[in-house]
């Protein structure tokens, strides 16, 4: 069975934009550094925009990534921190990843499903422009 590390992060931004293209560019960005220093070609991902009580937008993530090559993210969490820092901030949260194996799998993707789902909460989302999404999702085929 394949290993996994979900990685559940947030990231702020500075100014409200009416787009996706900064979270966009963000994902493309870390991507490519995946496959440069970790030899990771594929990733899921999901993220969601929301604007509550702020008057800018923030966005929650889900990474979906090799466990075989990335056991634990305490060198990645500072390098995505590091790449979002000129347009915003990425708050600490806890208990930040799941790593997923043979020996605990049934566990641990009942934890990650019931972590993630709050992304689906309604409250926070549609204030944007209507090209705009709320969510985005990678689309990889198994």
């Amino acid at each position: 069975m394949q290993r996994s590390l979900v990685l559940r992060f947030d990231l702020h931004l500075n100014i409200y934009t009416p787009d996706n293209k900064r979270i966009s560019n963000f994902m493309n960005n870390i991507r490519n550094y995946l496959s440069r220093n970790y030899d990771i070609h594929k990733m899921g991902f999901v993220w969601v925009r929301e604007m509550e009580r702020a008057k800018t937008q923030h966005y929650h993530l889900a990474l979906f990534l090799d466990g075989n090559k990335i056991q634990h993210p305490k060198k990645l969490l500072p390098v995505l921190k590091e790449k979002w820092l000129p347009f915003g901030g990425m708050p600490t949260i806890s208990k930040p990843f799941y790593y997923i194996d043979k020996n605990n799998h049934a566990q641990q993707r009942t934890e990650v499903i019931k972590r993630i789902s709050y992304f689906a909460k309604i409250r926070g989302k549609g204030y944007r422009d209507t090209q705009a999404k709320d969510y985005g999702t990678s689309r990889l085929k198994s």
